[in-house]
């Protein structure tokens, strides 16, 4: 292939591409990188857990910031993607926590979407709990 007749050619080693091309390429690329879902920056999933017939599932949101206050919407779905307790929102100040609870049977993953402030400082635990509200087992979202 030849490309005497086109745009001006960048060349290295006898290997030419059209300029052009090559910042098209470029353009896509870093485009392609940096383009994401507009939720993707800010929710936070905690693995699912399954509680016990007579127990529940307790999701607790903790702002770490030491000087930002953060909004925050919390939900704890079931494995079909239904949401078993929330949208629950609240706004955070710093270092403080909030808690929702959901004893459906169903229960298994706590989702939070932080709505304002970055997730940098928020930490999402899930924790199943007995009848007695024992703690059985806990996971960190991410």
């Amino acid at each position: 292939m030849s490309f005497e007749n086109s745009a001006p050619t960048s060349c290295s080693k006898g290997n030419c591409m059209p300029t052009r091309l090559l910042g098209t390429l470029t353009i896509a690329t870093v485009f392609l990188l940096i383009a994401t879902p507009a939720d993707a920056g800010r929710r936070i999933v905690t693995p699912s857990l399954f509680p016990k017939a007579d127990g529940f599932v307790s999701c607790r949101v903790n702002n770490a910031s030491a000087s930002k206050t953060i909004d925050i919407e919390v939900s704890i779905y079931d494995l079909n993607g239904n949401i078993t307790e929330g949208p629950n929102a609240a706004s955070l100040p710093p270092d403080r926590n909030f808690v929702i609870n959901s004893s459906d049977n169903d229960a298994r993953q706590c989702v939070v979407e932080v709505m304002k402030g970055g997730k940098k400082n928020v930490r999402v635990s899930l924790s199943i709990l007995d009848a007695s509200a024992q703690t059985i087992a806990a996971v960190s979202g991410y």
